[in-house]
């Protein structure tokens, strides 16, 4: 098949997420597959470092294909921001449409659609290859542009794959959705145990991700200060405002390579999910979840949705008032209870069942 996928993020922003790991699923399994991420424009010369670097890869790298992702990573450059005016989008859906015409020639056999901004593009494609696959609420994580463009993909089609029952349930209720399907997030677990089963001495907390809006700052803070002879590390691009002075055991340590995380995460006793009360978090799929385990970290989760947890019986969930302070860790946990592998939901699985789905509605 080929598959065209109209996604959020860049390789270039530095983080990996879904579609990434399933757009390479795809393509081992012998599909043609273009990854297309929310485009850029001159906005982002006035954008943080991120905004530069992908303004970059769209004018001067492109359709440079990644040796572990094996799909090229495609940003469109457009003359104006997307997603801010009616008027301006349709010509923006132009740009689109012809960059999209430059990388295959034919038509495609799959539309997925994980970016909602893409919605008036979706008027120059077959409606009965779109699936509109949503991982977050988006409307709590990018305010009414991003209601309006789901209003807008839902013109085209009505068929979803999310990524949480807790996205696909207002969707369900806003919209004529006529056929769905929920599809947890996965993970590479050949590529995390590689490193987990390794006898070196682990110790302390580790978190990857995003450290933003979502994030409890302030209940990382309280947890460390509890723990003083405990090492925390925050791995990953920072947006909030930290402190001047923070705990002795507590760093953050900037953004990493998600190639080098499993040889960094087997130092870790712990994975930290230290999620906050913001509605969208509601949203998350359990990604970095699986990654941890794989990864052989026992898992501390201050989260909303305790049945995420489900499957992990040693894990530590905290409650989501709680602020920390009395909250003690050992540095030596007793070794993680082991999930059977038809538990893990691997990448490998997701994409075929993607793949069953859509071609469940194409008959």
């Amino acid at each position: 098949m080929r598959i065209l996928l109209l996604s959020h993020a860049s390789l270039a922003t530095g983080f990996v997420v879904g579609s990434h790991q399933l757009a390479r699923q795809l393509s081992i399994q012998g599909h043609e597959v273009y990854h297309v991420s929310s485009p850029v424009s001159l906005l982002n010369l006035f954008k943080s470092s991120t905004g530069l670097r992908k303004l970059k890869v769209a004018l001067f790298q492109k359709n440079v294909i990644d040796s572990h992702w094996l799909v090229k990573d495609h940003i469109p450059f457009l003359p104006f921001p997307l997603g801010y005016s009616g008027i301006l989008d349709r010509i923006n859906a132009i740009f689109i449409k012809n960059y999209i015409k430059t990388l295959a020639k034919t038509a495609f056999d799959l539309i997925l659609v994980d970016q909602p901004l893409f919605h008036p593009v979706l008027k120059y494609f077959d409606p009965c290859k779109i699936i509109y696959r949503p991982t977050d609420i988006y409307g709590e994580m990018g305010g009414p542009r991003f209601d309006h463009a789901e209003a807008g993909v839902f013109n085209y089609t009505q068929r979803v794959a999310a990524t949480n029952l807790n996205v696909l349930a207002p969707l369900q209720h806003k919209y004529s959705v006529q056929d769905s399907i929920v599809l947890n997030n996965g993970v590479d677990l050949e590529f995390f145990n590689h490193y987990s089963q390794k006898t070196n001495k682990r110790s302390g907390v580790i978190y990857v991700g995003a450290i933003d809006f979502r994030f409890d700052l302030a209940f990382v803070i309280n947890v460390a200060n509890a723990n003083p002879d405990i090492q925390f590390d925050m791995f990953g691009p920072v947006s909030l405002v930290l402190p001047a002075v923070l705990p002795a055991n507590l760093k953050f340590k900037g953004a990493v390579e998600y190639l080098d995380l499993p040889a960094l995460m087997q130092n870790y006793c712990y994975g930290l999910m230290p999620f906050n009360n913001h509605p969208s978090n509601m949203g998350r799929s359990p990604m970095k979840l699986w990654e941890y385990h794989a990864a052989g970290l026992k898992i501390i989760a201050k989260i909303h949705d305790r049945d995420m947890l489900q499957y992990f019986t040693d894990a530590i969930y905290i409650d989501p008032q709680a602020t920390g302070k009395s909250i003690v860790i050992d540095d030596k946990p007793a070794a993680t209870s082991t999930l059977a592998n038809e538990y893990v939901p691997s990448w490998h699985n997701i994409a075929k069942q993607l793949l069953a789905f859509s071609n469940k509605k194409a008959d």
